[in-house]
């Protein structure tokens, strides 16, 4: 199951939604979390949330995932295949909001 865009009805665990900002999620989550450098096609996507309230694995053996988007074009130390915490300043700076929720089952 997913969703995306730049809205929906439909809230995922905790609340999660898309347009969410990174300081949201921080919110959610109690703390910051890692995400994977723009650029290329797990971009974005955040890797870990670092022992916060939002679990990547769920019940049943269902996992999460969540994309990010930015508002304005990204530097190079934000581009690749590398985890870098969402409360770096760069990354702020880039504006990222939540553009898409996944849902997979086993």
């Amino acid at each position: 199951m997913s969703v995306s865009g730049a809205s929906s009805a439909w809230t995922g665990p905790s609340s999660l939604a898309l347009a969410m900002t990174l300081e949201d999620l921080e919110r959610l989550n109690g703390r910051p979390f890692e995400i994977l450098g723009f650029g290329w096609d797990y971009g974005g996507q955040i890797w870990d949330m670092r022992g916060g309230a939002i679990n990547r694995d769920t019940a049943g053996g269902c996992r999460l995932f969540v994309f990010f988007r930015t508002a304005v074009e990204h530097s190079d130390p934000l581009i690749g295949d590398r985890a870098i915490m969402s409360n770096d300043p760069d990354v702020r700076a880039i504006r990222p909001s939540v553009h898409l929720i996944t849902y997979r089952y086993p």
